[in-house]
């Protein structure tokens, strides 16, 4: 429904059913591009849509009115034409440090991706996207999909926000214990070495620590050094088998 009515334009209205107890209602949302519906009111509905504007049902037919059984969602366009939006990502919420490259995926291959990166709606005379956006401070970035024969998509969006410096790591934890089984790091002294990488907006990942030997053996991880970012104070791991 998002991809197909843009954003919204009015707050969420609802409809008590008469003689039902509270929460049977009807519940709509204006958006730029048509409006969506629930029924939860306990009984099929039968709304009729305003004089003025033509209105389509979801599969392209032009409707004065609606019938919507109970527990339902559906939705009415003003525009059957409307191109799809474009995907931006990664998406996070987090915030993030070191430069971020932010991409805008079409939604059909011939699709031309205009945007903006300032939080302004993007026009037919923004700049073109023709690959991923190296963001070092942070952005809105605005995107819309412009398909020939067809409108112009509602627009995508998402908020960035990134720290001057690089990214720490670091273990959360600086010991644990678990059972015996095989893996990168031995107790005997021999050692193998390997890498996790984090993606874009990721807080943590984890990963699998097992070792041979005895009760009370420890098995030490190390975080010998970083690729874009600074190994913290919490650089070393044990692991005591039991």
């Amino acid at each position: 429904m998002e991809a197909l009515l843009g954003n919204p334009t009015s707050t969420m209205q609802r409809r008590q059913q008469t003689g039902m107890s509270a929460g049977y209602c009807l519940f709509w949302r204006s958006f730029e591009g048509g409006t969506a519906y629930l029924n939860w009111t306990g009984s099929t509905q039968t709304i009729t849509l305003p004089t003025g504007t033509k209105y389509y049902n979801p599969s392209g037919q032009v409707i004065t009115q609606i019938q919507i059984p109970d527990a339902t969602g559906t939705f009415v366009t003003t525009d059957t034409k409307v191109a799809l939006p474009p995907q931006i990502m990664p998406r996070f919420s987090a915030k993030a440090a070191g430069v971020q490259a932010i991409t805008i995926t079409p939604p059909v291959s011939g699709a031309v991706i205009r945007y903006t990166e300032n939080g302004t709606e993007p026009t037919s005379t923004s700049p073109i996207y023709s690959g991923p956006l190296q963001l070092a401070t942070s952005a809105v970035i605005k995107a819309r999909a412009y398909v020939t024969g067809e409108t112009q998509s509602w627009e995508s969006s998402a908020s960035y926000t990134i720290t001057s410096g690089s990214p720490t790591v670091e273990f959360v934890n600086t010991s644990d214990t678990g059972a015996a089984g095989s893996f990168h790091e031995q107790p005997n002294g021999t050692s193998t070495i390997g890498t996790a990488t984090f993606l874009p907006g990721e807080n943590y990942r984890y990963f699998n620590v097992t070792a041979t030997g005895s009760l009370g053996q420890i098995a030490t991880v190390r975080l010998n050094s970083a690729s874009g970012a600074i190994v913290d104070s919490k650089d070393i791991f044990s692991i005591t088998i039991n």
